[in-house]
């Protein structure tokens, strides 16, 4: 049964539903103040995905760097290793041509590390004179 312009049941209806409509306007109100909230979070969370993102490819650059320094020690442990077996051999063999062919070879190798050395300083030995080589630490004398 449709409701009438003067039904009374119009003004109930009326009145629930101007009281809803309040409602959902007192509602809309209290959401719309959070929303300066809201963005601020926003912003401080997309700074912190930004920094994220940096200390990311930092890590990235810093463990590619450690990559390369492991290869160049194991590269000279390789060499050391090598020197003392031609070494012994030559010794064992009674042989003092090819014990000089190995110094000699030996100041070659260590005049290229010296200047390798010289090219790439180790920040902390240029402050404390110190470094470490193969763990041990170096007090920056030259030792002869």
């Amino acid at each position: 049964m449709p409701i009438r312009p003067t039904d009374p049941r119009r003004s109930i209806l009326e009145i629930m539903l101007r009281e809803t409509l309040q409602k959902h306007n007192l509602q809309e109100e209290r959401l719309n103040s959070f929303e300066p909230i809201f963005a601020r979070l926003e912003d401080k969370l997309d700074l912190i995905l930004k920094i994220g993102a940096r200390i990311l490819a930092t890590l990235a650059d810093l463990k590619a760097k450690v990559d390369a320094e492991g290869t160049v020690v194991n590269s000279a442990v390789t060499l050391i290793n090598g020197i003392s077996a031609e070494l012994k051999a030559a010794l064992a063999a009674n042989d003092p041509a090819a014990v000089q062919a190995i110094a000699d070879e030996l100041d070659a190798q260590q005049a290229a590390l010296a200047a390798a050395v010289a090219n790439n300083p180790d920040p902390a030995a240029s402050v404390t004179g110190a470094g470490t080589v193969g763990g041990a630490t170096t007090s920056g004398a030259a030792s002869a």
